[in-house]
C-alpha cells in the first residue's frame, strides 16, 4: 500500500467501511517502506501515514496501527539492511526498533482520539527468531518499544498482535511475558492444518468452539482483543453463516474488547507472499467490488449491533464446570518449572475438555487459584501434567470445605509420599505403555499410550477405586478430604478424545459421556 500508493482507493476502502456500519480498522506500516536505509527515514510514507490517520478520524473510524509486519500471510517481511540480526536480541536492531517505534508514534499522537490501540507488530510469536533469541529478550524489547511509543503518546493502549500459539504452543510471547502491553489479542480461523486439535471444518462443533476458548483463555489472564477472525475462504455461503452466528455470540460472551475481521478486501496481488498462498487472497468481507459477500450478512448485523449498543452483547451462561490454570503459567513460576505444564500440552488439552464439557451440556469457564469458585458450586478439572506441594495445599484446603477436584493424566513424577498421603495411593510399580481398555461410566474406553513414554501401576491405600483398565490396574480413583473430594484418572481423557477424533469426529466426541458421569454420577459410576 505505502509503496504503491493510491490515495483514492484508500479512501473509498475507508467509504465502504463506514457505509457497512462498522467502525473499526487496523493498518500495517511495512517496515522497509519507512526506513528503506538503517537511520533513514522516508518522509513521504510519514506524510501518507498522516493522511490516512486523518482521513479515518474525518469518518470517526477507530484506529489500530501495527507497527512491524514481521510475518503475515506466511511471508516474513523486514528491510534489507536488518539481514540476519535478531530483532529482539541484536543491540543495533534493538534500537533501530525502538526508534522508528517513536517516529511513528508521533504521527499517531496527532490523531490520539481515533487510535484505540497500537500493536507491537502481525503474529511476532510466528517468527523464528523469536524462539531464537529466548523470553528474556523478548520480554524486554516487547517492554522498551511499549515504552518508546508511549513516551510519545501517554497511556495509550498496547497489544502485541500474537495469535492462537500463545495459548498453544511453547514461544516467548506467552501471556505472562508481554510487559508493557494492555491486553492480549488472539487470530483464529476454522483451518485444520493450523489448528492444535483435529477439526472438522465450519460445520464441526469442535471447530466453533475454539475461539471463544483461545479468548476465554487469555481472558483468564487479562483484558483480550479477538484481533483477527473469519471464515477464511468466505466461499462457501451456508456453511459460514452457521458458523459465524455461533461463533461470534460465544466470543463475545467470553468479554472481549472488540473484534475485527480479516480482511476487508479480496487481495488482487500476486506477488509475496501471495504467490504462494493463493487462499489468503479471498479472505475479504467485500469482495473487488466493495459488496458485502454473501454468507456474511448475519454476522455483519451481530457486528454492527453490538457496536451501536454495547449493553447488547451476549453474556455467558452460568457455568457447570470450571478448567483450572495452574501456577506454573504464573510470572512468578520458575523457570525450570514451566515445562511440566507447557502450553503445547496444557492448551491443547484444555481445549478438549472446554470442548467436550459443552458436549455434555456442562458451560465451561476457566479459574485460576485464586478464582476458584466456592467449594461445593461447581467441579474444578485440572489436565495438566503436574501441581507444585504448595499449589496442592491450596486446593486440597478448597477440597476440604466441599469442593471437587477432578485431575485428568497424573505425571507420575508428582508421585512422592506427600502425594501419595493426599491422593490415597501409591505408586507400586511401571507397566508396558500400551494402550488399554477401561470400563466406567458403563462403557468401554480405549486410552492411548502416555507421551510421557511411563504407565504406571498403582495401589490404593486409603483412595476408592472407580475403574480398572483391562489388566487390572486401578485407573480412576478418588479420595475424601472433609468435605469434598479428589477424584483423578492416571490417563489424558483429553489426549485419548483427541487421538479418537482422529478416527472419527464421533467417536472423540462420544468422549463427552466421560464429562457429565465425572458431574452428575461421581458417586455411582461402575467399578468393573
Amino acid at each position: 500500500m505505502w509503496e504503491r500508493w493510491d490515495a483514492d482507493e484508500v479512501a473509498r476502502d475507508l467509504d465502504t467501511l463506514a457505509s457497512l456500519g462498522l467502525n473499526a480498522i487496523r493498518f500495517f506500516l511495512r517496515w522497509q517502506d519507512f526506513e528503506p536505509e538503517s537511520g533513514r527515514y522516508d518522509e513521504v510514507q510519514f506524510d501518507r501515514l498522516d493522511w490516512l490517520l486523518a482521513q479515518c478520524a474525518k469518518r470517526r473510524l477507530h484506529v489500530n496501527p501495527s507497527l512491524f509486519v514481521g510475518w503475515m500471510s506466511g511471508g516474513i517481511f523486514w528491510p534489507r539492511w536488518k539481514g540476519e540480526r535478531n530483532l529482539f536480541s541484536d543491540p543495533e536492531m534493538i534500537e533501530r526498533s525502538e526508534a522508528f517505534a517513536r517516529k511513528a508514534a508521533k504521527v499517531f499522537a496527532r490523531y490520539r482520539d481515533c487510535i484505540f490501540t497500537v500493536d507491537l507488530g502481525n503474529e511476532l510469536n510466528c517468527l523464528p527468531e523469536s524462539n531464537a533469541a529466548g523470553r528474556g529478550a523478548v520480554g524486554a524489547w516487547c517492554d522498551r518499544i511499549c515504552a518508546a511509543v508511549r513516551a510519545e503518546m501517554t497511556g495509550v493502549l498496547m497489544v502485541s498482535g500474537c495469535e492462537l500459539n500463545q495459548v498453544v504452543s511453547d514461544t516467548p510471547w506467552s501471556f505472562d511475558n508481554q510487559p508493557g502491553t494492555d491486553l492480549f489479542s488472539i487470530h483464529n480461523y476454522p483451518v485444520s492444518n493450523w489448528s492444535c486439535l483435529p477439526i472438522g471444518g465450519m460445520a464441526d462443533p469442535l471447530s466453533r468452539r475454539m475461539s471463544p476458548f483461545f479468548c476465554a483463555y487469555a481472558r483468564a489472564h487479562g483484558p483480550v482483543f479477538f484481533q483477527e477472525f473469519g471464515s477464511f475462504l468466505t466461499l462457501a455461503v451456508e456453511e459460514q453463516r452457521a458458523y459465524l452466528a455461533e461463533v461470534l455470540p460465544a466470543v463475545a460472551a467470553t468479554g472481549v474488547n472488540g473484534m475485527l475481521w480479516w480482511c476487508l478486501n479480496d487481495i488482487d496481488s500476486q506477488e509475496h507472499p501471495y504467490e504462494l498462498c493463493e487462499q489468503e487472497r479471498s479472505l475479504g468481507l467485500v469482495d473487488r467490488e466493495g459488496r458485502l459477500k454473501a454468507g456474511l450478512e448475519h454476522a455483519l448485523r451481530l457486528m454492527t449491533g453490538w457496536a451501536a449498543d454495547p449493553a447488547s452483547l451476549p453474556v455467558p451462561a452460568k457455568a457447570g464446570i470450571a478448567l483450572y490454570i495452574p501456577d506454573d503459567t504464573a510470572p512468578h513460576a520458575p523457570e525450570h518449572l514451566r515445562h511440566a505444564n507447557a502450553p503445547s500440552l496444557l492448551g491443547r488439552r484444555m481445549g478438549m475438555a472446554w470442548h467436550l464439557s459443552l458436549e455434555a451440556g456442562l458451560a465451561p469457564c476457566i479459574v485460576k487459584r485464586a478464582d476458584m469458585p466456592a467449594p461445593g458450586e461447581m467441579p474444578v478439572l485440572f489436565v495438566g501434567d503436574s501441581l507444585r506441594t504448595a499449589e496442592l495445599a491450596s486446593i486440597m484446603a478448597w477440597v476440604a470445605e466441599g469442593g471437587q477436584f477432578i485431575w485428568h493424566g497424573v505425571l507420575a513424577l508428582s508421585w512422592g509420599h506427600d502425594f501419595a498421603r493426599i491422593v490415597g495411593a501409591r505408586i507400586a510399580d511401571y507397566a508396558l505403555n500400551t494402550r488399554v481398555s477401561v470400563k466406567w461410566a458403563d462403557e468401554s474406553w480405549i486410552m492411548p499410550p502416555s507421551p510421557r513414554q511411563a504407565r504406571y501401576v498403582v495401589k490404593p491405600m486409603t483412595a476408592e477405586v472407580l475403574a480398572r483398565d483391562s489388566d487390572g490396574h486401578a485407573v480412576v480413583l478418588r479420595q475424601s478430604h472433609g468435605e469434598g473430594t479428589f477424584a483423578y484418572c492416571l490417563h489424558s481423557v483429553e489426549d485419548a478424545a483427541a487421538e479418537a477424533r482422529g478416527v472419527s469426529l464421533a467417536s472423540g466426541d462420544r468422549w463427552a459421556a466421560w464429562f457429565k458421569a465425572w458431574v452428575t454420577q461421581p458417586s455411582t459410576a461402575s467399578s468393573t
